[in-house]
C-alpha cells in the first residue's frame, strides 16, 4: 500500500499537480494597477521608441542574472501583465517592445526597479489600435491589469 501511495504521489508531482507557483506569481506581494484601453489613430505611435524588430544574426544579447549572466547592481523587479481583453496586446517597458500577451493571457517581464513606464498596444488590421498608458511609476513587483 505504501508503494502505491508513493507511486501516485510521484506521478502527481511529475504532472505538476503539486507544483509551487513561480517567484513573483500568485500570492506575491506588490501593487496592482488597472488600465482601460483608449482608441488610437492610424499612423506612428509617439509612445513607442523601439518596436518589434527582426533578430540580427550578429546580435550578442547578454543573459539575465537568472540565466547565468552578470549580476545587476540594482534591484530587479517583475511586471505581470494580466490581459483581460479579446486582443493580442504588445507590451512596452520604457518605450521598448518586450513581448506580446495573448487574449485573456498573462506575461511576466523583468525590469529594473525604479521609475518605469508601461505602455501596451493592440493593433488592428485597419491601422487603428487600442492602447493602455503610458503609466509611469516604481513598478518593482506589479500586476498591470488591462481591460477593454
Amino acid at each position: 500500500m505504501t508503494h502505491l501511495v508513493s507511486s501516485v504521489a510521484a506521478t502527481l508531482m511529475l504532472a505538476g499537480v503539486f507544483a509551487a507557483p513561480a517567484a513573483g506569481q500568485a500570492g506575491a506581494p506588490g501593487k496592482t494597477v488597472e488600465a482601460h484601453g483608449s482608441k488610437g489613430m492610424k499612423g506612428p505611435d509617439s509612445h513607442v521608441k523601439i518596436d518589434l524588430a527582426p533578430n540580427s544574426a550578429n546580435a550578442k544579447a547578454v543573459a539575465p542574472p537568472s540565466k547565468g549572466g552578470p549580476k545587476s547592481k540594482g534591484a530587479a523587479g517583475q511586471v505581470h501583465v494580466d490581459n483581460r481583453t479579446n486582443w493580442y496586446v504588445n507590451i512596452y517597458i520604457d518605450g521598448a517592445f518586450r513581448g506580446t500577451v495573448e487574449p485573456w493571457g498573462d506575461i511576466y517581464l523583468y525590469n529594473a526597479c525604479g521609475s518605469t513606464t508601461l505602455y501596451a498596444k493592440a493593433p488592428f488590421d485597419d491601422g487603428t489600435y487600442i492602447y493602455w498608458g503610458p503609466t509611469t511609476d516604481d513598478f518593482c513587483s506589479t500586476t498591470w491589469t488591462l481591460r477593454n
